[in-house]
């Protein structure tokens, strides 16, 4: 992995898992086209023994500064768990990290896998999955509360509202084949940065590779 990003130019910066993975199943990592980084940072307790959260400052044009930051929201495993709530507590201290860089003059790219649907349009059964994990009310009020504060889901201001596409398959009973997915990943920005947005597509063909992921990889170009 780190020799395709490095034959591309490309910087990979990554987090190793400190435990065992009872709530995570995956590192997350953030490959920037600058040439150095400045800092990263982690965002706190809720990140420094699961490896859910890495951030990044990179120079921009003038004196400007870009804030990256990759995520790795907690699942949640069943709703009114105790694992629920802590995915809760944690959406909610990714609010704060956030609105704090957005208090700041630099601007912000914040992509990953969120395991939140936030609207009907980004799940294949809105009726059928209301009140399920990844789509609970309380998980997409949380959510919300994150665009509210002027941070922007960069896809769907792209594409549109009633643009239908997903990111996530299930692995069991033909989630892929059957196109029953969910949108639980994403890129989100200041509002500086979207408005620099060229191009933000979900590539989902590579759901269908053999021996895949069960997650589609969301790719933005964005003119900075």
């Amino acid at each position: 992995m780190t020799q395709l990003f490095d034959n591309l130019s490309f910087h990979l910066h990554h987090l190793k898992n400190k435990q065992k993975c009872q709530y995570c199943s995956c590192a997350p990592a953030s490959a920037l086209s600058e040439p150095e980084t400045k800092e990263l940072e982690s965002a706190g307790s809720y990140s420094s023994e699961e490896s859910r959260y890495i951030e990044c400052t990179l120079g921009c044009t003038g004196n400007k500064k870009i804030r990256v930051v990759s995520v790795y929201v907690p699942n949640g495993q069943e709703v009114e768990s105790e694992t629920f709530f802590y995915k809760l507590k944690f959406l909610e201290h990714l609010k704060d990290r956030l609105l704090n860089i957005m208090k700041t003059e630099d601007f912000l790219i914040a992509g990953g896998d969120f395991n939140v649907a936030p609207e009907e349009i980004d799940v294949h059964d809105p009726k059928a999955l209301d009140g399920r994990l990844c789509f609970h009310i309380l998980e997409r009020a949380k959510f919300r509360e994150i665009l509210n504060n002027g941070i922007v889901d960069i896809f769907r201001t792209f594409v549109g509202i009633d643009r239908k596409e997903f990111s996530w398959w299930n692995y069991r009973e033909g989630g892929w084949q059957n196109n029953r997915g969910l949108r639980i990943d994403a890129l989100l920005s200041s509002p500086q940065i979207a408005d620099k947005v060229l191009d933000c597509s979900i590539l989902s063909k590579v759901r269908g590779w053999d021996t895949p992921s069960d997650h589609a990889p969301v790719m933005g170009d964005i003119d900075v």
